[in-house]
């Protein structure tokens, strides 16, 4: 009767784990969907099928047409590039709009 109730409660645990481990998988992923508008300079290169030197020369501060045409950036501090999706795609929009 003992081995019974010792299986049971043991069961009984890991079901509240899992339960417990796929509320932490579903905290993340809703965290990760709040900050996934921003994106890296790899993840930005990648969404706009350009090399990461290419991205890096469109983000320079030089240049006339650099001043006119400039990618949207955050930076974070010296080194750090954010870039916003949505911007990134009203950018392009814009340069689509001028190529017309």
């Amino acid at each position: 009767m003992k081995a019974a109730t010792l299986e049971h409660a043991q069961s009984r645990m890991r079901l509240e784990n899992q339960t417990h481990a796929k509320g932490e998988v579903a905290a993340q992923r809703s965290a990760t969907t709040l900050v996934s508008d921003r994106m890296t300079v790899a993840e930005t290169a990648q969404y706009l099928r350009v090399s990461v030197n290419q991205l890096y020369s469109l983000t320079r501060r030089r240049g006339v047409a650099q001043a006119r045409h400039r990618i949207p950036v955050a930076r974070m501090g010296i080194r750090t590039l954010r870039f916003r999706k949505s911007s990134l795609d009203k950018w392009l929009a814009e340069l689509e709009k001028m190529a017309v």
